[in-house]
């Protein structure tokens, strides 16, 4: 294939997704191209995955390979078949962590990229047996003491670094690890922390530095991101969304959860509008659809609190993204709460999806993974092209076709020597498609044999049954006329 390939997949509580991308294939300019999206699976109400964590391994690997499949039915991968993908991490198994790390070095000296990479090493130590750091994010550097933005080069010697460590629950990951490994047999080429690779895709610079909030809200978590100083500073994650509206439509209105789906999408609205009167249909919706987004953005907004921040020290504002913040109004249910300034995520031009007819903004965090995957120095190799089929007999060419047989009078280093392994190769195909063939006929004549029994059994039986059953007919009838006869005998004696 021409194209290195990826294959980017993400598990949720209401979706398992696929992508499968294309970015150059040269290397000296990976870091430039833009990753193509060249075709995207889904499969929806999957109930194996809660809150981001696998429950069911039997049911994920279902899911997850009918997605696999349809990637790979997909005429934009030829054929080939899926081999490796990145996976994307998200849900409530994911958490953060601010921790500092300090290096004493021997004398004042040059700081290198490995002393930077150690304190990094040092910062991921002792978390608890049960979490496993995915990724440190640094905020802010120190040598000696002296706030530095980029020590690789400056002269010292301490060192102390200030990092935001991204961690997550072991038991979800062994799961992944269980289900891609032992179900699947798929390669995961990296497990990608979606919230950062969401920020990635939808943040400006600008935000980064000023400080925002980025909000991911899906069906049944929603996650929050705090941005300072172009750094991670804060990440968590509710164990609310917005299936939780719909089954509180549900339950309020007795309905099954598929008709208040499609209420709270069609009708329902995040803000009270003064037309709807109390008897309104859209009115009994909605008093459970604002409810609920009260209860969500309380929520959020009591985690810039939490953050150690003030909605003033945000000055980029929120972002919202995710399927769950395409409610009607929502963007302004959450400017009113925070009294901050909201603003709905927008797919930048960093990443292209060839099917115009697909909302890119209901695959942000897929999209993500792939633009995040692209970044990595090996990308790629996700795919292994279809090999050759063997030669049938069907296959053979006929007489007269292709290069005419050379004799050994007519050898004169010409290059045909080097075809006679090829040519052994083709006769061992050859022989095989003959043996197979011949097995096929085999037990095909074996089969004909056994029907062939089984049909002379069968009208064996049908030619006893009748003959036994005439013989008793005619016992009953001869023994019917003997009686009759006895019965008259024995009249005409009486008379």
């Amino acid at each position: 294939m021409d194209n290195r390939y990826i294959i980017a997949l993400e598990l949720s509580g209401s979706q398992v997704k696929g992508a499968a991308a294309t970015i150059n294939s040269s290397p000296a300019y990976s870091q430039f191209a833009i990753p193509v999206v060249e075709a995207i699976a889904c499969e929806d109400k999957v109930n194996c995955v809660q809150y981001g964590r696998v429950q069911n391994l039997i049911e994920a690997a279902k899911d997850v390979n009918y997605v696999v499949k349809k990637l790979e039915n997909d005429p934009k991968l030829k054929g080939g078949k899926v081999i490796a993908a990145y996976v994307g991490i998200s849900g409530r198994s994911l958490g953060s962590v601010q921790t500092t790390a300090e290096l004493y070095l021997p004398s004042e000296m040059e700081i290198t990229a490995n002393i930077v990479k150690q304190l990094e090493q040092e910062a991921a130590k002792g978390f608890d047996a049960d979490r496993k750091p995915l990724r440190i994010v640094p905020r802010k550097f120190y040598v000696d003491n002296q706030v530095n933005p980029n020590p690789v080069g400056a002269l010292g010697s301490k060192l102390k670094g200030e990092y935001t460590v991204v961690t997550c629950n072991k038991a979800n990951l062994r799961n992944l690890e269980m289900l891609f490994g032992d179900r699947l047999q798929l390669t995961v080429r990296e497990y990608v922390v979606t919230p950062l690779a969401l920020a990635d895709l939808l943040l400006s610079q600008e935000e980064r530095q000023l400080g925002c909030m980025l909000v991911d809200m899906g069906a049944q978590t929603t996650t929050i991101s705090i941005y300072k100083d172009r750094a991670l500073q804060y990440l968590a994650t509710l164990p609310l969304g917005s299936q939780n509206i719909t089954r509180d439509i549900a339950m309020g209105l007795n309905i099954i959860e598929e008709r208040a789906e499609m209420a709270k999408c069609h009708q329902g609205n995040a803000m009270a509008d003064s037309m709807e009167s109390a008897s309104d249909e859209n009115a009994k919706i909605n008093c459970y659809v604002q409810a609920r987004i009260g209860e969500i953005n309380a929520n959020i907004y009591a985690q810039i609190g939490y953050a150690g921040f003030k909605p003033t020290d945000l000055a980029g504002g929120i972002i919202i993204t995710g399927r769950g913040s395409k409610l009607r109004n929502f963007d302004m249910a959450l400017e009113n709460k925070t009294k901050m300034k909201v603003r709905r995520a927008s797919i930048p031009n960093t990443i292209t999806v060839q099917d115009r007819g697909i909302d890119s903004a209901d695959f942000a965090s897929l999209l993500a993974i792939v633009l995040q995957a692209s970044k990595t120095t090996d990308v790629g190799g996700c795919v292994k092209a279809p090999e050759p089929t063997d030669i049938s007999l069907e296959e053979k060419p006929a007489f007269g076709a292709g290069p005419s047989p050379v004799h050994e009078e007519d050898n004169n280093d010409d290059g045909w020597d080097n075809d006679d392994e090829e040519n052994a190769q083709i006769d061992e195909r050859r022989e095989r498609a003959m043996r197979r063939k011949a097995e096929k006929e085999a037990a095909k004549r074996a089969k004909e044999e056994q029907k062939r029994r089984e049909r002379e059994e069968r009208e064996q039986a049908r030619l006893q049954r009748p003959r036994s059953s005439a013989l008793d007919w005619l016992k009953a009838k001869i023994y019917q006329v003997t009686a009759s006869n006895d019965d008259e005998d024995a009249n005409l004696d009486d008379n």
